[in-house]
């Protein structure tokens, strides 16, 4: 997180820019460990927050910025837009080949994908578990089924 976005956030904390992942990363588990406070802006869904219970922070709605570029010096917009504002949305969706999906034996494969719906602490949770725990993605898969049959059920035409 920038100096300048934490300020204009007004959020006491120093901007430390740490350069990489794996460093990011590190020093926050370090400050976890320490039971220090500490900001760290990332993805989701992502092993970290399927590792450590974390809290987040509220931005608000995104809201463009047309002078914040670098011709114009990353002049900002105050507090009304970016960068005091959070960043756009991004989602990830199923796609599908719509030939193969328009075939009418198709059709309760196609209303599954349109119906399925992972929320991003569960597929943290998953992430963690395969990527950090050493556990199959099988068993992994399996365990949170058996545990979400009211959810993944759903999804089912």
């Amino acid at each position: 997180m920038t100096k300048k976005r934490l300020d204009l956030l007004g959020i006491d904390f120093e901007a430390v820019e740490l350069g990489t992942e794996v460093a990011a990363l590190a020093e926050a588990q370090a400050a976890y460990a320490r039971k220090e406070p500490f900001l760290l802006y990332f993805w989701t869904p992502h092993w970290f927050q399927g590792a450590y219970e974390m809290v987040g922070v509220n931005l608000p709605a995104n809201v463009d910025c047309p002078s914040y570029t670098e011709a114009n010096n990353w002049k900002d917009c105050g507090t009304d837009a970016w960068p005091a504002t959070g960043w756009a949305k991004d989602y990830t969706m199923n796609y599908m080949n719509p030939e193969f999906f328009a075939k009418p034996e198709m059709a309760k494969a196609k209303g599954f994908f349109q119906k399925m719906k992972l929320s991003n602490d569960d597929q943290a949770a998953m992430i963690n578990e395969i990527d950090k725990n050493g556990r199959d993605i099988v068993a992994v898969v399996q365990e949170w089924k058996d545990n979400n049959k009211d959810q993944w059920s759903k999804w089912l035409p």
